[in-house]
């Protein structure tokens, strides 16, 4: 893949995100609903450990709400980008090493 199409690819993927942002739906989603049936909802904000960063995928600091999810949704479509490839460098490296050290005791006595 050229860098052209490199660019091009994260243009439209950001693009795309920043449209699911204008046309997603405020109601909750299937977990959140079925908690709130549950009752649990309640339950889940108690027993937190820590806050997330970006709660209800939304940027604390950024006070325009839709602004505040596409950048919310851009930064964690990054963070999801950047540990893939992080992963799958590691993985290519794992079995090139692996296949070199295959090839080397074929051919050494």
């Amino acid at each position: 893949m050229t860098n052209k199409a490199k660019i091009i690819s994260l243009i439209a993927c950001g693009l795309i995100i920043i449209l699911a942002v204008i046309f997603s739906s405020s109601s909750p989603d299937g977990l959140e609903s079925v908690a709130e049936k549950m009752g649990l909802s309640n339950l889940a904000e108690a027993q937190g450990v820590f806050d997330a960063p970006m709660q209800q995928y939304l940027i604390p600091s950024i006070k325009k709400p839709l602004l505040s999810a596409s950048v919310a949704g851009l930064a964690g479509a990054a963070i999801v980008f950047v540990g893939t490839m992080f992963v799958a460098r590691r993985i290519i490296k794992r079995r090139r090493d692996n296949v070199t050290t295959y090839d080397r005791e074929d051919v050494l006595p």
